[in-house]
């Protein structure tokens, strides 16, 4: 009942970060902070803390990398963020499901901005979009597929 309550909870938070980012072009910190004390509190309720430490360091290392492709122009902060929380609700069981799923959603949403006029915004060196509906898309996806294939869960379980 509160796994179900939770991947609601976040699943629609995640729709309107999407919408928002497609609106704005900007993902806003409080929610990204929603979404990680969601994590915390998912941890918290089903009695899982070693998953605070062990996806907290996995999405400290990942956040890092992405930290540094924003200091040179690659990745938007907000984007940065967004995937680093998304890190920490897959961890490194599930972050190569993920990335699978994120690549295609990227690649499409790249096309669709170049070819059927999705939201982008044109600049001299070339396109550029909100990468959040992207991983938005990918971390849904992974929510539905993790519980489908009772694989690496979208949410904290208790152990047992």
């Amino acid at each position: 009942m509160v796994s179900t309550f939770m991947a609601s909870g976040v699943g629609l938070l995640l729709i309107w970060i999407m919408v928002d980012d497609l609106r704005r072009y900007r993902i806003r910190n409080r929610w990204v902070g929603c979404l990680i004390l969601a994590f915390v509190l998912a941890c918290g309720m089903a009695d899982r803390f070693d998953l605070l430490v062990s996806h907290g360091f996995f999405a400290t290392a990942g956040f890092a990398v992405l930290a540094c492709l924003f200091s040179v122009g690659l990745m938007g902060g907000g984007d940065a963020k967004l995937l680093a929380a998304a890190l920490l609700w897959t961890g490194p069981e599930g972050c190569l499901l993920y990335s699978i799923l994120l690549l295609p959603c990227a690649i499409v949403y790249v096309l669709g901005a170049r070819f059927a006029g999705w939201p982008a915004r044109r600049k001299a060196q070339g396109l550029e979009i909100p990468f959040g509906p992207s991983i938005a898309v990918a971390w849904l996806a992974f929510m539905v597929l993790a519980v489908w294939l009772d694989g690496p869960v979208p949410l904290p379980r208790p152990n047992g």
